[in-house]
């Protein structure tokens, strides 16, 4: 293995052994179980588990969803509809880009347990 790659996955280790709790602007934890993810298989050959997506419905509340659902990979507009309706989430914060640093940190979670 190169340096290079031997740092990038000591780096990516690191991220995914963190506590997920108390993540940095988190409003409230999410309410979807995280270790129970239907799995969607992209045309690549990877698979998603937690694909996500954020959005404000509310000054100062940034809510990740799941684009992920059942069995397909959701469009934006569908993963918001879906979570008015189940309100489902991973998680709100307190702005896009501590949603963001949320959503990769698991996704790095969910790759090191699904693999790539």
């Amino acid at each position: 293995m190169q340096f290079n790659d031997l740092m990038s996955q000591l780096n990516s280790d690191m991220l995914i052994n963190q506590p997920i709790n108390n993540p940095q602007g988190q409003l409230q934890a999410g309410n979807i179980d995280i270790y129970n993810r239907p799995k969607v298989k992209n045309k690549d050959g990877t698979i998603s588990t937690v694909r996500s997506m954020s959005f404000s419905p509310q000054q100062g509340t940034e809510v990740l969803i799941p684009t992920v659902v059942g069995d397909k990979v959701l469009s934006e507009e569908d993963a918001i509809k879906n979570y008015f309706k189940t309100k489902q989430h991973l998680g709100m914060f307190d702005t896009p880009d501590n949603a963001s640093a949320y959503a990769q940190n698991l996704h790095l979670q969910q790759r090191n347990l699904y693999g790539d």
